[in-house]
């Protein structure tokens, strides 16, 4: 399936047309929190590499692709603004609705966020300030091989960079592994297991011989978000 081809001319101006007024909003909203009520995120299935290409060039917010088990076709994840799935329609694209209102989901998260009685630091996404504090209760914890580095350098907007070095002084080897993520702003769940995980093996290096071996072998220094102006972004802005 091809998105924009001779017989699709019609829909193709459709989408030029909304890629346009997608802009236009854009522009007029600023940098004003943005909303996403009526917005859709749907499933494509079986459509090639062309129809991904397309819709982001036409403005529509690929979420994912995924490969078919048929080795030859995608899946694609799509968020589409209100009154949009008809262009889908036209295209002869089967599609399943994954999320009917995206703004519910978001609203519903932040109530989540704000409650602050989850039973786990991990229950919830956390934002800038409270990543960086957890870093440093870690280090704070597990002394004998956690260094807190309050900053390995400064963001364009002059934010901290943190990072968590483990070391436990095992290795002669002078051996780094460097574990970071963050690069992608919006992506909130890429920080949160960067942290459980690197959580996960300090807790873990005094009784669990898999970590122990792990860890001796190497240092391993983590940087959770290396992006803290777009995260921090994300959380006051646009996600």
């Amino acid at each position: 399936v091809t998105l924009f081809g001779r017989q699709n001319l019609r829909a193709r101006m459709m989408i030029t047309r909304l890629a346009f007024l997608v802009l236009l909003a854009s522009c007029a909203v600023g940098w004003a929190k943005t909303t996403y009520e009526g917005h859709k995120v749907v499933t494509i299935d079986k459509a090639d590499v062309s129809v991904v290409d397309n819709l982001e060039a036409a403005g529509f917010d690929v979420w994912a692709t995924l490969p078919n088990e048929d080795g030859s076709s995608l899946s694609i994840d799509v968020m589409l603004p209100p009154f949009t799935e008809e262009i889908l329609h036209k295209m002869n694209l089967n599609f399943t609705t994954m999320i009917e209102d995206v703004q519910v989901r978001i609203d519903e998260e932040e109530r989540t966020i704000k409650k602050g009685m989850q039973a786990s630091w991990y229950d919830v996404y956390h934002n800038y300030t409270d990543i960086v504090t957890r870093l440093r209760d870690l280090a704070i914890s597990f002394p004998a091989i956690c260094t807190f580095i309050p900053s390995i350098g400064k963001s364009v907007e002059n934010r901290d960079i943190p990072a968590l070095v483990i070391n436990t002084k095992a290795s002669t080897i002078d051996k780094h592994f460097l574990f970071q993520s963050g690069q992608h702003a919006r992506e909130w769940i890429a920080p949160a297991t960067t942290l459980y995980i690197t959580e996960q093996l300090v807790s873990r290096y005094a009784t669990d011989d898999r970590v122990k071996r792990i860890l001796d072998r190497m240092t391993i220094d983590v940087v959770p978000m290396v992006n803290p102006d777009g995260y921090s972004f994300s959380w006051t802005n646009t996600r």
